[in-house]
């Protein structure tokens, strides 16, 4: 039977996951969209791959992991559910950024001159 400490530790993880992930990524998304990044465009989308590889590693490693025993493995499991569903967060707004991003305006080339 767990402990009432692990069920609250799996209400927060919830909680990061389905509340404040999609929070930061919106918040994320909506910081591009008015172009307060300047050095973020459509081409450095590898950065939401890598975070989302780094969250989906996290939280693997948080749910496949069964062996709870003593202090140390469970604030080791609280520890990467809460950075996975943090992560989750930031690789989500990365790829919504991707489709918000408005990017450089580029004007057609002058003419050549004759």
């Amino acid at each position: 039977m767990p402990s009432p400490f692990v069920e609250a530790m799996d209400f927060v993880v919830l909680f990061l996951m389905f509340v404040a992930a999609p929070a930061i990524a919106i918040a994320i998304a909506l910081t591009v969209r008015k172009g307060l990044f300047k050095n973020f465009s459509r081409e450095t989308h590898w950065t939401a791959y890598v975070f989302a590889l780094i969250a989906a590693g996290l939280l693997l490693f948080l749910f496949v992991r069964t062996g709870i025993n003593g202090v140390w493995h469970t604030l080791l499991h609280f520890a990467c559910g809460i950075l996975g569903a943090l992560v989750f967060g930031v690789a989500g707004g990365f790829m919504l950024s991707i489709f918000t991003s408005r990017g450089p305006i580029f004007s057609p080339s002058p003419r050549p001159k004759k």
